[in-house]
């Protein structure tokens, strides 16, 4: 099968082309109908010099010839083509169209010498030669087309092309996503951890204060110096969990904002959202930590003084002291899960 025959065939026009059509519309101070003719008339001579000269100049010296022929007020314009080849029927056209333009203005031209306000109208229709033409145009290249989709080598070329071109940037823009889906997913994962491990941390420094407060619990201890002495090595331990709280808990979410806010896991409406939770997330942590603060006060700073547990003065804060951490707690870990969702919604 050969792929090019639609080819040999040429889009070739011979004989007449179009007609172009000029009209004396008419004239503002209404000369006689027989004086426009006259005119019209006398003007044919140089009209289809000028025009000749202009066929040439726009489609070639061979392009073909016209005729130019009075009817009245009307001049008619029959162009002719040799033996001319067309390339593209629209261009073709739009030349045509330019040409009687041009036409018309050479013809008002003409005429406006004897006639002052002389209007011409100008149009142009196709022979049946251009017709004919530009209908077969199309179907040159469509029968090419149907020609080449039925070659199966026309098919395994453009397949493979097209797989070639497309598949690696298909798999490339999933490998993307698929990266940072699991990065993103890394670091919902790692907040509720960090915030799980900073709530342990709490938790152990407020059960090393009841549990120093239970031991201590014998009046017939007060004064002593073992007291003062078990009191001292209580705040010395307690003093190195809470170091190992700090390091820990008043950083990570901090940490996490900058990630949001400067790495591509993360949009700016995301990254505020992680900002503002954060800034939360820090007032909750403070919350928890002065929860501490005054049965830290008196069980390891102030003097201690045992007492019946049951009656005694650290039972109380020690209970109200959980009820408050349990309460910012749980806050605490609600902003958490909120920023670990800000992550997890890919």
């Amino acid at each position: 099968m050969n792929l090019f025959a639609p080819f040999r065939k040429k889009a070739v026009l011979r004989g007449e082309v179009c007609r172009i059509h000029l009209i004396l519309a008419g004239t503002s101070d209404k000369q006689t109908e027989d004086l426009q003719r006259e005119t019209v008339k006398a003007a044919l001579p140089q009209l289809e010099q000028q025009l000749t000269s202009s066929l040439s100049e726009s489609f070639g010296e061979d392009f073909g010839s016209l005729c130019v022929i009075s009817q009245g007020r009307e001049v008619v314009i029959k162009v002719n083509a040799a033996s001319y080849v067309v390339k593209r029927c629209r261009d073709f056209k739009k030349g045509l169209t330019l040409f009687t333009s041009h036409a018309r203005e050479l013809f008002t031209r003409i005429l406006r010498e004897k006639l002052e306000h002389a209007v011409v109208r100008g149009y142009w229709t196709p022979s049946p030669t251009l017709i004919r033409t530009e209908l077969a145009a199309p179907e040159k290249y469509s029968s090419l087309f149907r020609q080449l989709v039925k070659h199966p080598a026309v098919l395994v070329l453009l397949g493979a092309a097209l797989g070639n071109y497309f598949l690696p940037k298909i798999q490339s823009s999933s490998n993307d996503r698929k990266v940072r889906h699991d990065e993103r997913i890394k670091w919902a994962v790692a907040i509720i951890d960090q915030n799980r491990e900073t709530s342990r941390e709490l938790v152990n420094l407020l059960t090393s204060l009841a549990l120093f407060a239970k031991d201590h619990a014998n009046p017939k201890e007060k004064n002593s110096k073992r007291i003062r002495t078990q009191q001292y090595e209580a705040r010395e331990r307690y003093n190195i969990q809470y170091l190992t709280f700090d390091a820990q808990a008043w950083w990570w979410y901090w940490t996490t904002q900058m990630k949001a806010q400067l790495s591509a896991l993360a949009t700016p409406d995301e990254a505020r959202q992680i900002q503002n939770l954060a800034t939360l997330y820090d007032k909750q942590l403070r919350e928890c930590v002065a929860d501490l603060v005054d049965p830290w006060e008196r069980i390891l700073r102030d003097p201690y003084y045992p007492a019946s547990w049951d009656n005694g003065p650290y039972k109380i804060p020690l209970e109200q002291a959980k009820t408050n951490l349990d309460r910012h707690n749980s806050e605490r870990d609600a902003l958490a899960i909120k920023m670990a969702e800000v992550f997890a919604s890919d």
